[in-house]
């Protein structure tokens, strides 16, 4: 509820009291982060993305011999995927999310992930005109040639869209 008033404060309230940030849906296996992906609130991105990492900063500082900090991240995890085989990122390309797009990206979202049929985020944010989102993922070396498992690649895809000549001059 929090992440979907954009209430961050109360995010960080139910995080801190033990919300398993990376709890997915029963329904669809979306995550938080792929909710706020979806509705494009940056801010609550990034702090589902970063709780706790002070945390984590002062732990490591004192028993960095000891320990593996890819184990204590107690983040969201940006490369999560859905029922349908969809990351946040995927997600968020696909509503035309640039900005939590970008947040994803400089946290380690993986920029060709593919959902169930082969499509990626770029393919999709081709598809659907998103000429931002693609411009930023192409920038963040999304690969231009994957195709779908039918085929398609994210150029085929844009030129279904009025925006097509833009797309194509990415």
């Amino acid at each position: 509820m929090a992440c979907q008033r954009g209430d961050c404060e109360g995010l960080r309230d139910l995080l801190e009291k033990g919300a398993d940030v990376n709890e997915a849906s029963e329904e669809d296996g979306q995550t938080a982060l792929m909710e706020v992906a979806i509705v494009g609130n940056a801010s609550v991105a990034l702090v589902l993305i970063t709780f706790a990492d002070d945390i984590v900063s002062s732990i490591f500082h004192y028993a960095a011999p000891f320990i593996n900090l890819d184990e204590l991240k107690m983040g969201a995890r940006v490369d999560d995927l859905d029922f349908s085989g969809r990351s946040a990122l995927w997600l968020a390309a696909r509503n035309g999310r640039t900005r939590v797009a970008e947040l994803l990206m400089d946290h380690g979202a993986c920029v060709d992930s593919r959902s169930e049929s082969g499509r990626t985020p770029l393919f999709i944010a081709c598809r659907l005109g998103h000429v931002d989102t693609a411009a930023s993922l192409l920038r963040r070396g999304a690969n231009p040639n994957l195709r779908t498992k039918f085929g398609v690649s994210p150029l085929d895809a844009a030129v279904h869209v009025d925006r097509s000549i833009q797309l194509a001059t990415l």
